[in-house]
């Protein structure tokens, strides 16, 4: 039986588009400058993707709303 990939602890641009309602362009800003905080503090990062913790801290957007929104929870 295969096994099923693990759940993402990560949101990539179309994520951070929906649950912003941005652009694409904003949506990588938005993540570009993410990462670049979690780098200053010594945290690796993952281009094109921001991680979910660090996110809902920073933008304050409440969890739950984000599946009313249509980003992956």
């Amino acid at each position: 039986m295969p096994r099923k990939a693990p759940k993402s602890n990560y949101y990539r641009v179309d994520d951070v588009m929906a649950i912003m309602e941005v652009s694409k362009t904003k949506a990588y800003d938005v993540i570009l400058e993410l990462n670049r905080e979690l780098r200053e503090r010594g945290i690796y990062t993952i281009p094109g993707r921001v991680t979910k913790s660090y996110f809902h801290l920073r933008t304050d957007v409440n969890i739950a709303e984000v599946g009313a929104k249509g980003g992956a929870a």
